[in-house]
């Protein structure tokens, strides 16, 4: 039985480990480790987030990043102080829970495709490596480039190139306007192209209020006199 060597870097710094190395993987879930470090220097510095790489013969074990470190100092037999931390590890899948993709809405895209954007756009400055070949045409001037075959570069994208002559045909006269089936259109004189006309009925009235009143108050007023005469 070949001997074991465990090694272990955090934050690219070569460190000693004290206790148990326990590696945890269990299938849909988070890789994580845990593990002491003795440092006899005292000088060692532990942070969240720091990577950690636990190697076993050479050959990676664990890659990940510092999630806790709980750190006590004890003094030695001469009197020295010596640190001990307890560390607990998160795996790699942290770099891409810390990241908040601001990139196109990618529509139209593949998975495939908008994966590798992904990853080009935010994950491969934080260290995340993948394999693949990527080349995507967004843009007015990525259309524009190189040689183009009965296509031609748009705003909207690539189209195909126009084929023949452009043709434009201009009606300016009444006979022009006359040709042809007509719709809700009178081809008028004077060269012109006017509506259809339409009948419509149109009432009018007119009241005079002022004058209805004046007459009631004549009709009225001479009876309410005669009947105070009456009365004397």
């Amino acid at each position: 039985m070949s001997d074991v060597t465990l090694t272990c870097t955090v934050g690219g710094v070569s460190v000693a480990l004290y206790s148990k190395v326990q590696v945890s993987e269990r299938a849909n879930q988070r890789t994580t480790a845990s593990f002491g470090i003795v440092d006899t220097t005292n000088a060692l510095t532990i942070a969240q987030n720091m990577k950690v790489i636990l190697q076993e013969n050479g050959v990676n074990k664990f890659v990940g990043y510092v999630d806790t470190a709980d750190r006590q100092v004890i003094v030695s037999s001469n009197g020295s102080l010596i640190s001990i931390y307890d560390v607990s590890c998160k795996d790699t899948q942290y770099l891409s829970d810390k990241m908040t993709y601001t990139g196109d809405e990618l529509a139209g895209v593949t998975s495939g495709d908008a994966v590798a954007l992904i990853h080009q756009n935010a994950l491969a400055s934080q260290g995340v490596t993948a394999n693949y070949q990527i080349d995507r045409d967004a843009d007015l001037t990525a259309w524009t480039a190189g040689t183009h075959t009965n296509t031609q570069a748009t705003a909207d994208g690539l189209t195909l190139a126009n084929a023949g002559s452009t043709f434009v045909k201009t009606e300016t006269s009444t006979a022009d306007f006359a040709a042809g089936t007509l719709d809700g259109t009178l081809a008028a004189y004077n060269n012109n192209l006017q509506l259809n006309g339409t009948n419509a009925i149109k009432l009018q009235g007119t009241a005079n209020a002022i004058h209805l009143w004046q007459s009631h108050r004549l009709k009225w007023r001479p009876s309410h006199i005669r009947h105070l005469d009456k009365r004397r």
